[in-house]
């Protein structure tokens, strides 16, 4: 039976400190999920203060984005300092996947050419740095010998 599923057109969850905003329409495309369950009337109670309610998720809110990438498009690119298993860990927490699933969810990570792109950006800007402490060093050592000739 698919939950019933409160008025609003979004929900707001916490997820280990990362604030999302999903929209319900979302979620009703998977109403197995544990994510379709929280939000249902049978789990989530109304707050009485008017204040919009914010469900907490005690899991990874940086992976948790993935998750929202795979219930959007059915697959996942991942940066290259992301753990595939880690993520497929996370889509079967949700109820979006599962162990015995004959179908593997599509989750590619990054390319050896992204690495090299974040290599050379990382390898650039301290190059850039260590010119510029160089540079620094050597004003500073300037003015030390125009100070001792005075």
């Amino acid at each position: 039976m698919a939950p019933s599923f409160k008025k609003g057109a979004t929900v707001r969850f916490d997820v280990g400190g990362h604030h999302y905003t999903v929209s319900r329409s979302l979620l009703e495309l998977y109403p197995d999920s544990m994510l379709a369950r929280l939000v249902s009337d049978e789990w989530n109670e109304s707050n009485d203060d008017g204040k919009p309610v914010v469900i907490f998720i005690d899991r990874s809110g940086r992976r948790f984005e993935y998750v929202l990438d795979y219930m959007r498009d059915h697959e996942v690119n991942l940066p290259m300092t992301e753990s595939i298993e880690a993520v497929k860990k996370e889509l079967a927490y949700y109820g979006l996947m599962t162990a015995s699933s004959s179908m593997s969810p599509s989750i590619t990570g990054g390319s050896p050419a992204e690495a090299g792109r974040i290599m050379a950006a990382m390898g650039g800007n301290m190059r850039e740095e260590r010119h510029g402490l160089d540079q620094e060093i050597q004003d500073l050592f300037a003015q030390g010998i125009r100070l001792l000739r005075r």
